[in-house]
Order: C-alpha cells, then sequence, then structure tokens
C-alpha cells in the first residue's frame, strides 16, 4: 500500500455520547494498534479490551467502549488517545523472485517505523544544528539551557516588577486625570438642571391657560350638536339607512338561494322571486353559504390536499428510517464481522416462541450464537441453531411497545475464530423459525449470502447495514411475504461476478408491502425471479447495475412511477408475460425492447380495471419471432399508447408468416387509427384485435 499519511496518532476529546473513533493514519496490522485513557489529571490508563476495530470503506474506525457490555461513553474532561507502534523487525527475506508487492510491503513497515521515530525526535531536546561533537555532553547541556531559563525568569520578574511600577503611576495619573473631569461634568450638569427646570414652569403656565380655552370650545360643539338634533336632513337619512338594512337583509337571504343569478329589480320583486326557496338548502349548504365559502374554494382546498399528499409522499421515499422510540439500537456497538438481529416474543412465549438461524463458515469453522451479549451456543457450520425462548427463560431483554407489548433480544451471529468470515447466514432450514425478526444488521465486509434470511418474517420492519451498505452475493427469497418491511439500506454486490437477487421482495398472494424505496449497487443480478414482483415499491435505483429483463418484471408495484435504467434482456428469455401487470403508478414511461430478440411474446398485463396510461410508448425487436403457441403474440390492450405510439409499435414489428396477433383492445389511440396505420401492421402479417 501507499503511505500517504504522515500521522502516527490521534487525540479525541470525549463528550459523553461518542463511541466511534476515526483512526486517520496508515498501520501494517491492529497489533500495532495502542490505546489510551487520558484522565483529567493526566494520569493514563492502557485500554486492551473492550474494543473493536473495523473497517467502514478505506478507512479505519475504532468502536470504543462497546456497547453491548453496557459500558458508557467516555465521559467529557477525559481523552482518548489513539497511536501506532510497529514492531521493529525485520523478517523479509529477499531474492530474486521476491515479488514487487512484497518488496513493498517491506518499504511500507520502514515508512510506517521512520514516521514513529521522527514523532518520538519531534518532541525530544535536541542540540542546535553543526554542534561539535565536543559539545555534545547532555548534562551541561540541559545545565546550560536550566541557567538559561533562570537567567530568563529573573528578567521576566524584573521587567513585571518594571510593568507594576509602572501602571500604578498610570493610574494615578489617570485617577487625578478624571476626577478633574468628573468634577467639571458636574457642574455642567447642574447648569442643565436649573435650566430644564425653568423651561418646565413655563410650559406650565401655557398649559393652564389653553386648558380654559378649551372650556369654552367645548360648550360651542355642545350648542351646535343640539341644533344638529333638529335638523330634517338627519331624519331623511335615518329613513334611509333603515330602508337599506331591510333590503340588505333580503339580499343576504336571496344570495342563499341555488338561483342567485336571477336579478330582479325591486325589493317586492325580490321578495316574491325568493318564495318558498329557502327550504331546498341543506344545512350544510346554508352554513357554507353564511361563511362566504364557495364551490370554488371548496375545490381548491380539495386540491390543495391532494397536492400535499403528493408532496409528503415523495419525502417519504427519501425519508430516513426512523428506529421506533422503545426498540433498543443494536447498531450501537456493533462488532465486525457479524449479523445482528432483534427477535421478538411474547411474554407467555405463544407468539413467536422459537427463532432458529443457519449460517456456513470460511475454513469450516464454527459459529457462536449470542444473546443480550451472553454466548448461548457453539454451532458447526452448515448447521442449525434453535432458541427455544421458553426453554431459555432469560432474565435480559428488552420490552417494546410496538408493533405490540412484546419482549426483544438481541441475537448475534458471528464466527468463533475472529480470523473466519461468515459466508452464509439465513432462517433455520428445517422448521425456518425467524417471524419473531423486527430488526437485522449486518456488520460484514465479505459478500454474504442470506437466501431466505427473513422470509415470512411478517413483523420485520428494517433491514441496515454497516455505513448505510449490505455486501451480498446471493438474496434470493430474502424477504418473501415480509409484510411490514419499511426500510433497506443500500445493496452492494461484486462487481466481478454475478449476484441473486430473485424474489427479494415480493408476497406471493400479491400483497402490498410498505417498503418505498430499494437501491442495488454493483450487481448484475441473473435470476430469471424478478427481485421485486408485487411489492408496491415506488422507487428502483441501480447504481452501477444491471438486472436481467424477464416476465412479470414489475408486476404488483402499483405505486412505481418508472422503470429503473439498467435492464438488459438475454437470448434465455422468450416469454415477457405481464411485465407491468396492475402498475397504475406509471408515468411517461417509454418500453425499448428492441434488443429482446428471442421473444415469442410480449404482454404488458394492463386490463380494464387496472389501466397502465402511463405506459406511453412501446418498441420490439424486428428480429424476434413472436410465434407463442396462445395468441395475441404482442398485448398492449389497456395501455397509454396514443395513435402515435401505436403507429410506431407497428412501425417495429417484424413481419410474420403465422397467425400471430397484436391486441390493442382500450389502448388510448385504439380508436384514433386509420385503415392506413392498421394497413402497416397487417401487411406484415399480423391480425390486430382492437
Amino acid at each position: 500500500m501507499a503511505i500517504s499519511r504522515v500521522k502516527t496518532q490521534e487525540l479525541y476529546q470525549g463528550d459523553g455520547s461518542t463511541v466511534q473513533w476515526d483512526i486517520g493514519f496508515d498501520f501494517e496490522k491492529t497489533d500495532d494498534i495502542k490505546i489510551y485513557v487520558i484522565n483529567a489529571d493526566d494520569t493514563r490508563q492502557e485500554i486492551t479490551e473492550d474494543y473493536s476495530i473495523v473497517k467502514v470503506g478505506n478507512n479505519y474506525v475504532l468502536n470504543y467502549p462497546l456497547q453491548n457490555n453496557g459500558a458508557s461513553p467516555l465521559a467529557s474532561g477525559k481523552k482518548l488517545l489513539i497511536y501506532r507502534v510497529t514492531e521493529k523487525k525485520q523478517e523479509l527475506s529477499i531474492d530474486t523472485d521476491t515479488p514487487p508487492k512484497v518488496l513493498e510491503g517491506g518499504y511500507d513497515k520502514a515508512m510506517l517505523i521512520a514516521q514513529e521515530l521522527a514523532e518520538q525526535i519531534d518532541r525530544a531536546v535536541k542540540f542546535p544544528r553543526a554542534t561539535s561533537s565536543a559539545q555534545t555532553d547532555a548534562a551541561a547541556y540541559l545545565a546550560s539551557l536550566n541557567t538559561a531559563v533562570t537567567t530568563a525568569q529573573s528578567a521576566a520578574t524584573s521587567a513585571q516588577a518594571a510593568a507594576a511600577t509602572a501602571a500604578a503611576d498610570t493610574q494615578a495619573a489617570i485617577d487625578s486625570h478624571t476626577d478633574s473631569a468628573v468634577n467639571t461634568e458636574k457642574s455642567d450638569r447642574q447648569a442643565a438642571d436649573a435650566t430644564l427646570q425653568n423651561n418646565i414652569d413655563a410650559e406650565a403656565s401655557a398649559r393652564a391657560t389653553a386648558d380654559a380655552l378649551k372650556l369654552d370650545i367645548s360648550t360651542a360643539a355642545s350648542t351646535y350638536l343640539t341644533q344638529s338634533n333638529a335638523s330634517t336632513t338627519y331624519l331623511s337619512k335615518t329613513d334611509a339607512a333603515s330602508t337599506y338594512l331591510t333590503q340588505t337583509n333580503a339580499a343576504a337571504t336571496y344570495l342563499t338561494q341555488t338561483n342567485a343569478g336571477t336579478t330582479y329589480a325591486t325589493q317586492s320583486a325580490l321578495t316574491s322571486g325568493l318564495a318558498g326557496k329557502q327550504d331546498t338548502l341543506t344545512t350544510a349548504q346554508q352554513a357554507a353559504v353564511d361563511s362566504g365559502v364557495t364551490s370554488s374554494t371548496i375545490s381548491q382546498v380539495q386540491t390543495n390536499k391532494e397536492d400535499i399528499a403528493a408532496l409528503d409522499a415523495e419525502l417519504d421515499e427519501d425519508r430516513p428510517w426512523q428506529k421506533p422510540a422503545s426498540w433498543i439500537d443494536i447498531r450501537s456497538g456493533a462488532i465486525s464481522n457479524s449479523v445482528y438481529f432483534l427477535v421478538a416474543h411474547s411474554a407467555d412465549y405463544a407468539t413467536y416462541p422459537n427463532f432458529g438461524v443457519y449460517a456456513t463458515v470460511s475454513n469450516s469453522g464454527t459459529y457462536d450464537v449470542f444473546i443480550d451479549g451472553v454466548k448461548k451456543a457453539t454451532t458447526a457450520s452448515g448447521s442449525d441453531t434453535t432458541l427455544n425462548w421458553q426453554t431459555l427463560a432469560l432474565t435480559s431483554g428488552y420490552d417494546v411497545t410496538y408493533p405490540a407489548n412484546l419482549r426483544t433480544h438481541i441475537v448475534r451471529v458471528t464466527p468463533t475464530n475472529s480470523s473466519h468470515t461468515l459466508t452464509r447466514v439465513q432462517r433455520q432450514q428445517t422448521e425456518h423459525y425467524g417471524d419473531g425478526i423486527l430488526w437485522i444488521h449486518f456488520t460484514n465486509a465479505n459478500f454474504l449470502e442470506m437466501p431466505f434470511i427473513a422470509s415470512d418474517a411478517g413483523i420485520l420492519e428494517s433491514v441496515t447495514g454497516l455505513g448505510g451498505e449490505i455486501r451480498i452475493s446471493n438474496a434470493y427469497y430474502a424477504f418473501r411475504n415480509a409484510l411490514s418491511l419499511r426500510n433497506l439500506d443500500t445493496f452492494v454486490g461484486n462487481p466481478n461476478s454475478t449476484t441473486n437477487m430473485g424474489a427479494l421482495v415480493y408476497h406471493q398472494a400479491y400483497k402490498s408491502i410498505p417498503i418505498t424505496k430499494v437501491k442495488f449497487k454493483d450487481i448484475n443480478n441473473t435470476s430469471i425471479q424478478p427481485p421485486f414482483m408485487t411489492a408496491n415499491i415506488k422507487k428502483i435505483i441501480f447504481e452501477n447495475s444491471k438486472n436481467l429483463f424477464t416476465g412479470y418484471m414489475f408486476i404488483g408495484n402499483t405505486s412505481l412511477k418508472e422503470l429503473p435504467s439498467g435492464l438488459y434482456f438475454d437470448s434465455s428469455i422468450t416469454d415477457y408475460v405481464n411485465l407491468l401487470r396492475g402498475c397504475i403508478g406509471l408515468q411517461n414511461v417509454m418500453l425499448d425492447m428492441s434488443a429482446a430478440t428471442t421473444a415469442k411474446r410480449i404482454k404488458i398485463g394492463a386490463e380494464s380495471s387496472t389501466r397502465v396510461d402511463g405506459l406511453k410508448g412501446l418498441t420490439v425487436a424486428p428480429e424476434a419471432p413472436f410465434d407463442y403457441a396462445t395468441s395475441p403474440q404482442l398485448d398492449v390492450s389497456y395501455t397509454g399508447l396514443d395513435r402515435t405510439a401505436l403507429v410506431t409499435l407497428f412501425n417495429s414489428m417484424p413481419t410474420v408468416t403465422g397467425s400471430q396477433t397484436i391486441d390493442i383492445t382500450g389502448a388510448t389511440g385504439a380508436a384514433d387509427l386509420t385503415a392506413d396505420d392498421l394497413a402497416i401492421a397487417t401487411g406484415k402479417g399480423w391480425s390486430v384485435t382492437r
């Protein structure tokens, strides 16, 4: 490896919550890492247990302290020192056949040692450059340094004394100047106060004169109002106001009627027109009119609600999964090379009474099963382990209130020998015990097989992995019938091999699964079983991934809006049946199947009750045989293909010599096709059903 970092240590401050610490320097092996806790009084304690070092991406992380042992995080006031001490041995024997990688490893080790020595030298007391050997007496040099320090301290003491004297003299001068300034300010303020009082007295005299004048004005106003009361004009205005109020009341009543568009010239005509019509309004209609609510307002409110619901649904696709409040976090302090399960059972053991797991280990090793941090079983690779909760009668565990009042346990599966790896983990093969799984968390760095790991796990809600990634090589039927599944972290595969993702998430009884998003990274899925049948997924993301396009590809995903990129065709697939059946949420999809050169049948699978109007275009391979025994061989009925899209499809179809049929019944543009349009298909030997 290249040694690009010069650091040899990390120093962190405790905060009472952090348990994961980045290791920002290179090292040869984990045994070279030294860990110390530095207390507030600078005493130091070496840490030799209760920690783990795991690789996350291209870096390493120290987990300390491990939370499954109940230890508290490093408190404030304490520091964590992580540093490297490389073994200073040369064990490499070099000859003409030594591989370059081995040589590089030797150079790397030498560089690591050099960095450590440089760090130590930087902390050492050193002689100046160009010092002769006769002047390198350490004792004499330290004595001269002490003398220099003593001289400097004496000079500093003298300087402090002189500074104190100067400060005292300065303060005395400041005090004298301040006293003079204060006395002057005091005199000026007294003169200003006298002037202000004179002004106040003058204003009081003026106010008294004004008050006397104000009384005369008030008397005049009273006389004027009396005269006004006698005015005939005032009486006329009163009568007019009375008439106006009557008309207003009548108009208010009129506006509540269903024939409010009619205009009445006079009040009597208005009254006649309203007769008998008030009773036609319901209480709700009357309340709406009286409050000023109109049908336009109601329509706008409904539109706003629908818009808000749509926006909330969009946000929900990318909203991170939140652990239910009563669940313990199995990610906290998780140890690498393991699979964790949060497993539940009822208090009387009647619900979810057992949990079973099957695992294989590299080098035919054994695996351990821990419950709540305590080892309960050691099992041979390729064998089942069954946990009967009533028989175990554990006093440990964690009570939860969601999805019901249950007792939960943390089950950890890990190789007995830490140098081995788990190669396969799934539910018990003999009985498939696993219905009580709430949560699965993976910390494996290798690519793991996990077929049937949570098949039929009806209360499973979340599957997570270290750093948000689950490294897999086989997830066949992993989450079949997992009706409560809401979250899946990103599945990461080996880009240099294939990954079996067949029937990853689906329900065999076509029931909806609440998960909103599935993301694949570096995965090449070659399974003929589609990975997400009938799952109702809203968004499927392929990052540097590809998936074999087969029959039943997206069947039952009613919320899916667009098809993912990365789909590919293979000559082994000939029957593309019910590709988009039930995909009523698709929007503006153009499906290019021109690479499906061996297709015997292509059937979208839409029906009159579940139209797929979001399919706006389809092209097929001109060399495809389309010789499926049962007609129609090409079916785009009840889709959103308009006339232009249908003509484009006709043009892409091959010329046939059998009795091939294309069904366009109920397609958006079927009724708009002209005789010339239909002749494109019939001229190639196709029968058209519409």
